[in-house]
């Protein structure tokens, strides 16, 4: 099995083929560090912002 990963922002992309997920964003973590970070930081920022969303609802 292989497992395909691509990350763009801001017109920069990074593609990654691996024998599994982490496999592939291990590859990608060590061509591109800092886009791996930043996609960690968005997932993270949108995390954050449904729950506290979740919370002011309620």
């Amino acid at each position: 099995m292989h497992v395909s990963i691509t990350i763009s922002a801001l017109g920069v992309r990074a593609r990654a083929d691996g024998h599994s997920g982490l496999a592939a964003w291990r590859i990608i973590h060590r061509q591109q560090p800092l886009l791996a970070w930043a996609a960690i930081g968005y997932v993270v920022l949108l995390v954050v912002g449904v729950l506290s969303l979740l919370v002011v609802v309620q």
